[in-house]
């Protein structure tokens, strides 16, 4: 008689186990190596911060108290002084935020015209300083189209440069 030929599935199943017992003894080491790695990581760190501290033990640090300055101009007080030159100016419906350091500057499709832009640029300048305006929302103000929007922006940015801060304005638009 012959004998019939065995099925792979037919494998005794020792081997079944062992197999199962190999793959967890695997993943067993996998995740020891694996939390191993980051203890190391933090011994390496505490490392160079003792060896930094102890080459640099001639130098002396004091405490300085500082307190709050008073003159100093906050948001909250720069903004209330903004919103009282633009109602003072007659152009109180602009819509102005903060958004965390920054101001927003919000422009309908009315307020844009050379007067509204002349004017706003008087009081951008009014105020001494170095950081950037962006007029934001424009994409739910107005809609830009087709060549137009290069001539528009155009000369936006001719209006303040014209006024002298067009290096302190960034003008952007979304899509």
């Amino acid at each position: 008689m012959r004998r019939k030929p065995t099925a792979e599935s037919d494998q005794p199943q020792w081997m079944i186990s062992f197999a199962d017992l190999l793959s967890l003894i695997l993943t067993f080491f996998v995740l020891i190596y694996s939390m191993a790695q980051p203890m190391q990581m933090t011994n390496i760190y505490k490392w160079d911060y003792n060896s930094l501290v102890s080459l640099n033990t001639d130098i002396n640090f004091s405490k300085i108290n500082l307190e709050q300055g008073s003159d100093v101009m906050t948001n909250e007080y720069l903004l209330n002084i903004f919103t009282q030159r633009l109602k003072n100016e007659n152009l109180d419906y602009l819509e102005i935020k903060t958004e965390h350091e920054n101001f927003v500057i919000s422009l309908s499709y009315d307020a844009i015209n050379p007067e509204v832009l002349q004017k706003l640029a008087e009081i951008l300048r009014s105020f001494n300083t170095n950081k950037h305006i962006f007029t934001a929302d424009l994409a739910r103000s107005y809609e830009i189209m087709g060549d137009l929007a290069d001539l528009d922006v155009t000369e936006k940015i001719g209006a303040f440069e014209k006024d002298g801060i067009g290096d302190k304005v960034d003008i952007v638009i979304y899509p």
